[in-house]
């Protein structure tokens, strides 16, 4: 099974945008169910809020303000906690 997240797929009014809701919590818990009946999982991250690919990458929302170091950190963290 193959498991998208993004880093907050949600609007201002925690709505989701359509296309793809997994934040980190919910992929998660996809995992977990799909590990109990045997699937195999592949975990895609997509370090975006909503849908990237290689010609169109927007960084999330939390993280337009911050310098690339920053940015950085924050990528390392995410993969250190997954």
């Amino acid at each position: 099974m193959r498991i998208r997240v993004w880093n907050d797929p949600y609007t201002a009014q925690k709505e989701g945008y359509g296309g793809g809701d997994n934040d980190l919590a919910t992929a998660i818990e996809l995992g977990k169910r799909a590990t109990k009946y045997g699937m195999k999982v592949l975990i895609d991250f997509h370090y975006s809020d909503f849908w990237a690919d290689p010609a169109k990458q927007q960084a999330p929302k939390a993280w337009k303000a911050l310098s690339f170091k920053e940015k950085r950190k924050r990528l390392m963290n995410l993969l250190i906690l997954v």
